[in-house]
This record gives C-alpha cells, structure tokens and sequence, in this order.
C-alpha cells in the first residue's frame, strides 16, 4: 500500500505541477516517511525527470520525522538510492548552529540550489534534508529567511501519506501553522497531496486543513476516496 500509495502521490503531484507549468523548481517536504520509498523513487528517476520536454526538477526533499525512523531512513536511502542521493542530517552535522544568530542573513549557503540556473540545480544527486524535532525551528527559520527573496519561480509541495493525521492535535497544529497558515514568504506551501484513513477521528483536522479563511484556503484539485482512504490533491487559493 505504501509503494502504491507514493506512486499515485507522485504521478498526480508532478503530472498537475507539469500541467501548470510549475515543475522547473519544486521543492518537496514529507511529514512521516515511513522507510523512504517516495524520495528513493524521486532520486532513482531524478534524471529522466530533468530530460523530459516540459523538465520536472525536484530540487530538494526534505523529510520531517522522529529521530529513530530518521535514522532508519538514512540507512536505507544509503543503500538503495547510493550515488543518487546526497543526505543532510541537521541533528548530526555542525553546520545549522553556526547561523543562529549574527549569522542568519548567511543562511542562503546552506541552500546552494537558490544560486543555480534551473538546468544546473537538476543535476547531480537529489538532495535530501532530515529535519528531527529538536532540529525543525531551526530548520524553518532558516528555510524561510534563505527562501524570501527568491526570484526564480517555484513551487513547494507538502507530502503527507497517512502520516500527518494520525498525529496528536498539538503536533498536527505545528505543522498546519508552519506549512498551511504561513504565508509564502515564509513556509507557506503551494500544494499538499493528503492520505488519511477513513478509519481514523480526522473529521477536525480536516475541517482545519479545508475550511476557508480570510487570508487562506486550499482548493480540492484532485481527490479519490475509498471505504478505507481519502487522497487528496490541495492547492493554495491564489
């Protein structure tokens, strides 16, 4: 289910992203990965994506998770994605702390991509960003400084497959006020590809995620349920 389900994430995501002519730069963020099969697919097809007439460049995916399963992520993208991956551990490496701070508006370098042409930043190996909860402020703070004064177009999408609404309300809140109430500028994404389970009490948490507010709102661009799941493609209100 979980292969099916990223291949069905993917297909619709990227094929309406392409529809809209919004794939030269996408920047892609998963709540829960589980083992890491949609940024292994993603990474393994990261060049034949970039060689098609209207290109699709994912240029980074980052993976919002606990640390236990983080870390079995790292081990399983290192050995199945091998040289077409590049993985960033913001709990384990240095380099995040040092721009807390004086050193904020420096943030640009951790993000390399923002420099690059569109044709250059679809090169080389995806880059994949874990990102644990002692690390996740920080990590959005920075993201959202490095990304405000972007010129190149792009798009960002939220990946949430039976994942984001198992949550508690407090956790499920942390990521509704990061990536869905903050504005653009900030952490706001464009899209959200949304699994959950019939099965599960989501009633709040989908009224939360599809109600319409002054400032705000997702449209239903894409939607499939079953008895068992709902799939939802949402886009930002322009």
């Amino acid at each position: 289910p979980k292969f099916h389900n990223a291949m069905l994430g993917l297909t619709v995501l990227l094929g309406s992203l392409r529809r809209e002519g919004l794939s030269q730069a996408i920047d892609l963020f998963e709540i829960g990965a589980g083992y890491g099969s949609v940024p292994r697919m993603l990474a393994l097809a990261k060049d034949s994506l970039a060689a098609m007439s209207s290109p699709i460049n994912v240029r980074r995916y980052t993976i919002l998770d606990v640390r236990f399963v983080l870390d079995l992520q790292a081990w399983y993208l290192n050995k199945t994605g091998t040289d077409h991956v590049a993985l960033r551990d913001w709990a384990n490496t240095p380099f995040a702390r040092e721009f807390g701070g004086p050193s904020l508006l420096e943030a640009q370098s951790l993000w390399p991509e923002l420099n690059m042409a569109s044709s250059a930043s679809s090169d080389g190996p995806l880059r994949i960003d874990f990102v644990d909860q002692t690390m996740r402020d920080m990590f959005t703070n920075l993201y959202s400084e490095a990304h405000a004064q972007e010129s190149t177009p792009r798009a960002r999408a939220l990946i949430a497959i039976n994942s984001w609404h198992e949550l508690q309300m407090t956790e499920y809140l942390w990521y509704f006020n990061t990536f869905v109430a903050a504005p653009a500028w900030r952490m706001g994404v464009d899209w959200i590809f949304y699994v959950s389970n019939n099965y599960w009490d989501t009633e709040r948490r989908e009224e939360l995620l599809l109600s319409r507010r002054p400032h705000f709102h997702f449209n239903i661009h894409w939607e499939h349920c079953s008895e068992s799941n709902c799939f939802r493609l949402l886009r930002r209100a322009i």
